[in-house]
Parts: C-alpha cells; sequence; structure tokens
C-alpha cells in the first residue's frame, strides 16, 4: 500500500512536470509564430501532450485499450479537471519558489552584516517576512491542488 502510494506520488509529480513543459512549448509556439522552428515546437509539445496522456492513463488505471470507451464515460471532464490541478500545482511551486529564492538572499544578506555587527533595516525585515509567508502560502496551495488531483483520481477509480 505505502508503496502504491509513493509511485502515485512519483506519477503525479511526473505529470504535473510534463503539463508545465507542455505549456512552456506552446509559449514558445506563441513567440515564434511566423518563423521556420514553429512546427518543431508544436511537434514537441505534441510529444510533451502524448506523454503526459499516457502517464495519465497509467495514474487513472486506464487500460489503453479501454481510452475511447472511458473519455466518452465521464474521464473527460474529471481529467481536465486533473489536468488544471497539475498547471495550478505547478504555479504554486514556482512561484514558491522564486519566494523562498528571494527569503534566502535577505537571510544571506543579514549574516554578511551581523559580521560586521549590523542588521537589516526594518522595511528588509519586513520584505524577507512577506516573501517567506507567501511561500508558505503557496506550499500550502501546491499541497491542496494535489490533494485535489488524487480525489479527482479516487471519484474516478470509485
Amino acid at each position: 500500500m505505502v508503496l502504491e502510494e509513493a509511485k502515485l506520488d512519483d506519477l503525479f509529480n511526473l505529470i504535473a512536470s510534463e503539463t508545465g513543459q507542455e505549456i512552456h512549448k506552446l509559449m514558445q509556439v506563441i513567440d515564434n509564430i511566423g518563423k521556420d522552428n514553429v512546427e518543431k515546437i508544436m511537434n514537441e509539445a505534441d510529444a510533451v501532450r502524448a506523454l503526459r496522456q499516457e502517464h495519465e492513463r497509467d495514474f487513472f488505471g486506464i487500460n489503453k485499450g479501454d481510452v475511447e470507451k472511458v473519455r466518452r464515460s465521464g474521464i473527460g471532464e474529471g481529467g481536465c479537471d486533473f489536468k488544471h490541478c497539475c498547471i495550478n500545482f505547478m504555479h504554486c511551486l514556482e512561484v514558491a519558489q522564486k519566494e523562498l529564492r528571494m527569503w534566502t538572499k535577505l537571510n544571506e544578506k543579514e549574516k554578511k552584516l551581523k559580521k560586521n555587527e549590523m542588521e537589516l533595516s526594518t522595511p528588509e525585515k519586513e520584505e524577507r517576512e512577506k516573501h517567506k509567508n507567501r511561500a508558505l502560502l503557496y506550499l500550502r496551495g501546491a499541497r491542496m491542488y494535489k490533494e485535489m488531483a488524487f480525489k479527482i483520481r479516487d471519484k474516478f477509480k470509485g
């Protein structure tokens, strides 16, 4: 049971990462409209999408032969909700990472100042606290979206 949950957890993280890659590729297409490499980038996005969809089938426990039958019986909407959970999960992680970098930068600055018996200014201390709180908020959001994705899977599995 624990091993199965760990595998599902890893699979979810993989799917979320692939969702982020797919979005990145599509944004590259938008940036390159009218250029020669658009078709190549679209093919890369399609390949990532196909891989993501294959991993989603594994996550939901869908046999490859049952894909069309399952798609018509309700997984379509749940699959879309699941994909949006992955997108939001990745967004929350990326913003949390950015906030943690800013928090760490101010902590490093404080350490250097303490060596010279100085300290951060009050606005810098407030900014550092803001970055920490925002990082925690986004990490909680990421956890929430991950839990929602697993609930969608559990609902589908019945």
